[in-house]
């Protein structure tokens, strides 16, 4: 102690600092620190704090809503599912300011929530101080608004509490599945609690194959893909794909469904109806999510070139649990297939979809089409004699231009149609 001691007071005369002599104390046991009781074992609530809590009447008023959110926030790193608890307060808070503060209504569920709270925070855990390189484990919490998680760390058979996190989720957030929401408290978790994940070993304690998530979302070569494709007669043709470029986890799923398409289509399938596990391919390509980034716009037009090869064309998305086949089927296209008793056809694609040009659909229709007009002006220089097709063509000419032969939509920012 005595060493730790001269080397604090070497930092200090090093960049000229003066401290309070009536502010410090040496060689003490506990002592308070920022709010909360420092010990030799670890980090305690304030006693003060927790009593004001415990013996709180219900907050009636938006100022006293305040109050209490504020002592509340000083504990959180003490309560589990904090955020998740708490949601019944931020409800009573929604749409009030300063100005209709007297708007302000105390409902039934977040008096229940409140009476829970009180009861939890009189048998608060105290924070446990890890050891140098110590094991730490995190349990993850998901649940519908919220993601939490726990910090632990195991003595002597015991679990102590290290830290809580947790975090409320904005609408996009809400629609992920479990296993989605699981990832995200894990990053969560490891951003607010980096000084935990930089110096020690961690293990996340989880139900949910949440390493496959996390190991496809950063940039790698050999990713498998699965496609099982199911005919009117349920007959089954299955695939493996071993994809031989770098890829993320997204840019796969994409890849994935270009191959099922391309596949498709080579194979003269009409009706197409298609089941993802990716909420995110399936949203976006029924237009429920906007995508923002130039590449994966790119990834988003590239299959709608080949949707318009099918009659009929239908994408939805699944729980992961359900797709477990075409899951099983990526993972064998990175095996090899020797010991398999059912022949499965295997493709290795070593070039990216994206990077290979292809025109789908040409269709020669007999006679005039509302093609035809801008064919004739983009290639002829003919304008409609009727004057007023004349000057509707004139509007729309420019969003138009012919490439071999072939009519092309110009469109902002994103290939040509």
């Amino acid at each position: 102690m005595l060493a730790n001691i001269a080397e604090t007071f070497d930092n200090l005369r090093r960049i000229n600092m003066k401290i309070n002599p009536k502010k410090c104390s040496f060689g003490v046991e506990e002592g308070k620190l920022l709010g909360y009781i420092v010990t030799s074992e670890g980090i305690q609530a304030n006693p003060v704090k927790t009593k004001d809590i415990a013996e709180m009447q219900s907050p009636k008023t938006w100022g006293e809503m305040q109050s209490f959110a504020g002592k509340l926030a000083a504990l959180n790193h003490f309560l589990s599912r904090s955020t998740e608890n708490s949601l019944p307060f931020f409800e009573t808070l929604k749409d009030i300011t300063k100005e209709n503060k007297y708007d302000y209504r105390w409902i039934e569920k977040a008096e229940n929530a409140f009476q829970e709270l009180k009861k939890m925070i009189l048998d608060l855990s105290a924070l446990a101080t890890p050891l140098p390189k110590e094991t730490l484990f995190v349990y993850l919490a998901p649940s519908k608004e919220a993601v939490s998680a726990i910090l632990l760390v195991v003595r002597q058979g015991k679990q102590h509490l290290v830290h809580c996190v947790s975090k409320t989720l904005h609408d996009a957030e809400r629609n992920y599945a479990t296993l989605e929401k699981m990832a995200l408290a894990l990053q969560y978790a490891s951003g607010r609690l980096m000084r935990y994940f930089e110096a020690h070993p961690i293990t996340v304690i989880t139900y949910q194959p949440i390493k496959q998530i996390l190991n496809g979302a950063s940039s790698a070569k050999d990713f498998g893909a699965g496609l099982v494709l199911i005919s009117i007669t349920k007959i089954e043709y299955t695939y493996a794909l071993r994809l031989n470029f770098e890829s993320t986890n997204n840019q796969a799923e994409y890849k994935a469904l270009l191959a099922g398409l391309r596949i498709a289509k080579k194979i003269g399938v009409q009706s197409l109806y298609v089941n993802v596990d990716s909420k995110l391919v399936a949203s976006q390509i029924n237009g429920n999510y906007e995508a923002y980034k130039e590449n994966m716009i790119r990834y988003l037009n590239k299959p709608k070139e080949y949707i318009g090869c099918f009659i009929n064309f239908k994408i939805q998305n699944i729980p992961w649990n359900k797709n477990q086949k075409a899951d099983v089927l990526s993972k064998l296209a990175l095996v090899e297939f020797n010991h398999l008793t059912k022949e499965i056809l295997v493709e290795t694609l070593v070039v990216s979809s994206m990077d290979v040009k292809e025109i789908n659909v040409v269709v020669d229709e007999e006679g005039e089409i509302w093609m035809t007009p801008i064919i004739n002006c983009l290639e002829r220089g003919i304008w409609p004699k009727d004057q007023n097709e004349a000057c509707a063509l004139q509007m729309k000419i420019n969003q138009y231009v012919m490439e071999e032969g072939v009519l092309f939509k110009r469109s902002y920012l994103m290939p040509m149609l």
